[in-house]
């Protein structure tokens, strides 16, 4: 008798996947009848959880619209193990700010140190570690549908000019390259006690400087982080509708194997955060976060779990 069948039955009848499968038609227009339990906590956290749920639509639409025309112009097209790394980077990232923003966005601190501790680290980390990646996984797509080599992009405006010049312009609208290369750079001066934020960056090989008032610089945030919640909604449905043309090797104990089980042992309410081997390679560790902390609830889970790691 296979127990690892009937242990996954019992584990994943709480997932919710029917209710979450509705939603998300809902919310894309589209019938989705299905997911992978790689991707079903992806879809329940930004559809049901704030701020991710104001995702941008006009922005899923035509990054959805243009994934879903590339299968169709190669169909050898795999999504190899890089892009599948830097797409489970980019989520990541978005995770963790999406923590920062619901912890610390409304913290009533004095302007310049909610600046230095919130504004600037949370621009930089959506717009450098979630949407640089996420824009990655998308040209290294593109580039096994032409003739161009978009493999070598890896920093923000390359990236950026990639997407544009292949009809994703609404992907990017909204990232200022400018008020990046002024944080990286250190062109950063606040004034007026932290009200208002000077950018200061060269430009065609001349000094530049623009102001903000921090209500603005607080808009662009948002306009971010709702675009990578938009492109990262829609990578997702696409990595759904084509999970067959993920080619990657999961017998091995790596970041990309270990990520995806762990992806693939979350449902809402039970969610695997990451897992690990030790050094004498005869343990695997997981570590969990469970919302139910009904004792029963808990040993039944870890049970069913435990029959599922013996029978991998």
């Amino acid at each position: 008798m296979d127990f690892l069948i009937p242990a996954k039955q019992r584990y994943y009848s709480k997932d919710n996947s029917e209710k979450i499968l509705k939603k998300l038609s809902e919310a894309i227009n589209e019938v989705t009848l299905s997911s992978r339990h790689e991707l079903l906590c992806l879809f329940d956290g930004i559809l049901s959880t704030t701020p991710c749920c104001y995702w941008d639509k006009s922005i899923y639409s035509q990054v959805i619209s243009k994934l879903e025309t590339l299968p169709q112009q190669n169909f050898g097209m795999i999504i190899d193990e890089m892009a599948m790394e830097h797409f489970l980077i980019g989520y990541g990232t978005y995770k963790q700010v999406t923590d920062i923003i619901n912890d610390l966005s409304g913290l009533n601190d004095s302007p310049e140190i909610k600046n230095r501790q919130y504004r600037i680290p949370t621009y930089i980390s959506i717009v450098e570690g979630c949407l640089t990646n996420l824009f990655r996984f998308i040209a290294l797509l593109l580039n096994q549908t032409t003739t161009k080599d978009y493999s070598s992009a890896y920093k923000l405006s390359p990236l950026c000019d990639i997407l544009n010049s292949n009809d994703l312009s609404c992907a990017t609208q909204h990232i200022d390259i400018d008020i990046r290369n002024a944080i990286n750079h250190g062109g950063v001066i606040f004034k007026e006690d932290g009200r208002t934020i000077d950018f200061h960056y060269m430009k065609n090989h001349n000094s530049v400087s623009r102001t903000l008032q921090v209500y603005e610089f607080d808009r662009l945030i948002e306009q971010v982080y709702d675009t990578a919640s938009a492109v990262l909604l829609s990578l997702s449905v696409f990595l759904n509708n084509h999970w067959d043309l993920v080619s990657i090797d999961l017998s091995q104990k790596s970041f990309m194997s270990f990520a995806l089980f762990s992806l693939e042992l979350s449902i809402p309410h039970c969610k695997c955060r990451y897992i690990f081997d030790i050094p004498n390679n005869k343990q695997l560790n997981a570590d969990f976060y469970i919302t139910n902390t009904d004792r029963t609830f808990i040993l039944q889970t870890a049970v069913e779990l435990d029959l599922y790691f013996i029978f991998l």
